[in-house]
């Protein structure tokens, strides 16, 4: 359909959310004859293609979606009223949704899902009713844009690098990164209109709002400002955190003005800090006082890196290949999180599943560790990974050899080099 104009989404089958049983009548039909309500989703899906795709096509396409349609709705039934089920579900949306491979394919699913959850209340009320309110607003914004044909995938990385970024780790903060949707907060106003800089210059005014409302002024004129020796120091890691971020990562955006307005208001906080102490004045906590709050909605945000997701079979045996030699223990060395590492190898299938696994494995620095650690040699390092792909060894020894500077491997058929730049932006504040 229109895979050749987002080539930052890439198509994957999706895989059924556990426990899922095919829909099977009385007369023994299956999906999508099953019931009046996926023939129904079968056929408005298979009309909406035929304006863009031959019969077949169409055909394949409705099949898909009123599949995952099913999966989708097994997902919600089984998780609704459980206490992390806006996570569990929303994840498996967002999974379905970067399945199709662009923005306006997706719209069939995720139109199908409306309405959906409120009829399917289960007896335990205890959570239900506050995900489905919150499913129901991520839902309506996953469909805006695809109305739009808006590239949330592009927007959710720059949102990422932001979110990775922001000292949410400072007590001040706290609570802050769990009760608030700031990516839903700032697409919902304007899906259509929103370009890489206009929704740049959104993450820039959203970071100046929160530093504005939550700070040591506020907190020291509330008698909230407990211990403020504790809180500089926490505000000298966290700047010097940003710093090691920004000194030693591709060169940012230039209206990326989240990062000057962070270094201004780390300054800013510790002189204040520093003026209030040399004046010996008494800090206390005011037992009566209330939490600071901002006016956006209470939810937990869309796209954090630890959302719960169906992972892709071919990652799923690559990371049991690797238990061996102890992959989770790389990972947590390097400080990188292992379902995040897990979820990008998932995005990923077919005949790109190598050259990406392999550019992603170079990035973060597990092929000189696998060597280093346990081969004799590259070539006996070679030869274990190709086995652990199953692929043959020149092909992965193509795939490897092609990334180093002036190789003169056919980066045509080793196509693992053109991997890396999507894989450097999706790596960065992570």
């Amino acid at each position: 359909m229109d895979n050749e104009q987002h080539n930052a989404w890439r198509p994957y089958k999706v895989r059924p959310f556990d426990g899922y049983i095919p829909h099977r009548n009385e007369k023994g039909d299956t999906l999508p004859n099953c019931c009046q309500h996926h023939k129904k989703i079968f056929e408005r899906t298979k009309e909406w293609a035929l304006s863009y795709a031959q019969e077949l096509d169409a055909v394949k396409f409705a099949i898909k979606t009123t599949q995952q349609v099913a999966y989708t709705e097994h997902c919600i039934l089984s998780n609704v009223s459980h206490e992390n089920g806006y996570d569990i579900i929303a994840g498996y949306i967002e999974y379905n949704v970067f399945s199709y491979g662009s923005p306006k394919d997706y719209q069939p699913y995720i139109f199908s899902l409306f309405g959906f959850m409120k009829p399917h209340f289960p007896s335990d009320l205890r959570f239900a009713y506050e995900t489905t309110i919150r499913l129901d607003r991520v839902i309506f914004m996953w469909y805006m844009a695809s109305l739009a044909e808006t590239d949330i995938y592009t927007f959710s990385i720059a949102y990422k690098k932001w979110y990775n970024i922001f000292p949410f780790e400072l007590s001040i903060f706290k609570g802050l990164k769990e009760n608030y949707d700031f990516f839903f907060e700032l697409m919902r106003h304007d899906f259509a209109d929103y370009t890489h800089e206009t929704f740049i210059e959104a993450i820039n005014d959203l970071t100046t709002i929160i530093l504005s409302q939550i700070n040591t002024l506020s907190l020291f004129e509330d008698g909230t400002l407990d211990e403020p020796s504790k809180v500089k120091l926490e505000l000298i890691i966290s700047e010097r955190r940003l710093q090691l971020n920004n000194s030693y990562s591709p060169n940012a955006a230039k209206k990326e003005d989240f990062k000057r307005i962070l270094k201004k208001w780390f300054k800013d906080e510790k002189k204040f800090i520093d003026d209030l102490t040399s004046l010996k004045i008494s800090v206390h906590v005011d037992p009566s006082s209330t939490p600071l709050q901002l006016p956006v909605a209470t939810n937990e945000p869309l796209v954090p890196p630890d959302i719960p997701i169906i992972y892709d079979e071919q990652a799923e045996r690559i990371w049991k290949q690797l238990d061996p030699y102890k992959f989770s223990d790389f990972l947590a060395d390097k400080k990188l999180n292992e379902l995040f590492i897990k979820s990008l190898l998932s995005k990923h299938s077919g005949e790109q599943f190598l050259p990406y696994s392999v550019a992603l494995f170079h990035e973060i620095g597990f092929l000189v560790h696998f060597k280093d650690k346990f081969c004799k040699n590259k070539e006996d390092s070679l030869h274990k990974l190709s086995k652990i792909f199953e692929v043959d060894y020149r092909t992965f020894k193509g795939n490897v050899n092609v990334l180093v500077p002036g190789s003169k491997e056919d980066s045509i058929r080793y196509t693992s080099i053109k991997h890396l730049p999507t894989i450097k932006m999706e790596l960065v504040g992570v």
